[in-house]
């Protein structure tokens, strides 16, 4: 995961899109306390052959970046490779209906099948020697991928990345639909399979060193000869499907940089926030999540790709960029208090510097008075003496002006 800086890096990689769905798509992706960015992401707003779908996933890198750029660069290859793929694209084409309408439960499967299949070619071809894919640098990463069609969320996660979408149930009740889940070592099942292989779980860590039991790569805890499904760190992903609605608003794909901050239900809700500020630009929105979950104390890489959804609702403002100016002026108000802060307190310590030293002046002063006081009654005494032995009269005994007559 790399070292944490002491300063976060801000600047952020923004990507916006549009599909032929209506859609609008974002990615941004932000470096903050890491030392390097291990966050990847693939975005394809509309894919080849298939209208009104699209393709979207966030991976996690941890160890290394092999693992994370070659998933992000290699999954959906993997998917079309897919018998199911193919037979998908096959039954969608050949019916003649309207697009939202040749997508069913089963069909949806198939793209889920598809996404499980990919999964595992994809670890494989990572753990293989001259692949191009091959990971060497012993990294893993996890992995939430998406495809939106004209009716269904479809989901396939590995490790604690999530996508969720925020809609409206019941008519009015604002809540946060999950598309995935968090695979913790600690749960039931994911110990069990652990434990199984030969693994253990200790900090809610695989064998004490990794913090999830799901991923790609990460091959120091897998036996390749082993299937993978009984793997201690498995490549499998959770599949979830999710007919879409017209009130779906959202849909985030985010890595952990997000959630280790936000709650799926406050990040939806901080997202329906910034879309009331009048923002359209969608870009500008995933970049105010970035700011505000590092503001919020996220110590990791933070990357999030969101989807405007047909549900959506924009309010009327100065939209993001009249936040930015607000929190900047702000902070510059705050930077000048500090600054004036800062010289009052200089200035009190150049004072009681000061005070120091005229204190210890003025003993100098002090101790040297009372020094020639002394030598001048001492002297006055030797004159005295002097002069009582010779019979001569003081006539003005003084002892700072000595007179005497013969």
């Amino acid at each position: 995961m790399g070292t944490q800086l002491s300063k976060p890096v801000v600047d952020k990689h923004t990507v916006v899109r549009a599909g032929g769905d209506g859609l609008r798509y974002a990615a941004s992706s932000m470096q903050g306390y890491r030392r390097d960015n291990e966050d990847q992401h693939t975005l394809v707003p509309n894919l080849e052959g298939l209208p009104s779908h699209s393709f979207l996933a966030i991976f996690d890198g941890h160890g290394g970046k092999d693992a994370a750029a070659a998933a992000a660069q290699t999954l959906l290859e993997h998917v079309h490779a897919t018998t199911e793929w193919q037979e998908y694209v096959l039954k969608y084409s050949q019916q003649d209906t309207a697009p939202e309408e040749k997508t069913n439960e089963s069909t949806a499967q198939l793209l889920g099948k598809s996404l499980v299949s990919a999964f595992i070619s994809l670890d494989s071809a990572m753990a293989t020697a001259g692949n191009s894919a091959q990971v060497c640098d012993g990294s893993g990463s996890t992995a939430v991928a998406v495809f939106i069609t004209p009716s269904h969320f479809v989901c396939a996660s590995v490790g604690d990345s999530r996508a969720v979408v925020a809609c409206t149930e019941n008519g009015t009740e604002k809540v946060a639909a999950p598309l995935s889940h968090d695979h913790k070592p600690s749960l039931p099942a994911e110990a069990e399979r652990i434990q199984a292989a030969g693994g253990c779980v200790i900090g809610n860590r695989v064998d004490g060193t990794l913090a999830m039991s799901r991923a790609l790569g990460d091959f120091e805890l897998k036996n390749m000869y082993a299937s993978p499904y009984t793997q201690k760190v498995s490549p499998v992903p959770d599949i979830q499907i999710r007919k879409r609605d017209d009130s779906d608003e959202m849909l985030v794909v985010a890595c952990d940089g997000v959630w280790d901050v936000m709650s799926n239900t406050a990040c939806c809700t901080c997202l329906r926030s910034l879309l009331a500020t009048g923002e359209s630009n969608l870009g500008m929105v995933a970049e105010e999540l970035l700011d505000l979950c590092l503001e919020a104390g996220s110590t990791d890489n933070i990357s999030a790709i969101l989807v405007a959804l047909p549900g959506a609702k924009y309010g009327a403002g100065d939209g993001i960029l009249a936040r930015r100016k607000a929190r900047d002026a702000a902070r510059r108000a705050e930077e000048e208090r500090e600054a004036q802060q800062l010289a009052l307190e200089v200035e009190q310590h150049r004072q009681r510097l000061r005070a120091q030293a005229r204190a210890s002046c003025d003993g100098e002063d002090l101790s040297a008075q009372k020094k020639a006081e002394q030598m001048q009654t001492a002297a006055q005494q030797r004159l005295e003496a002097q002069a009582s032995a010779a019979g001569i009269q003081l006539l003005v005994p003084s002892t700072n002006i000595v007179s005497a007559s013969i």
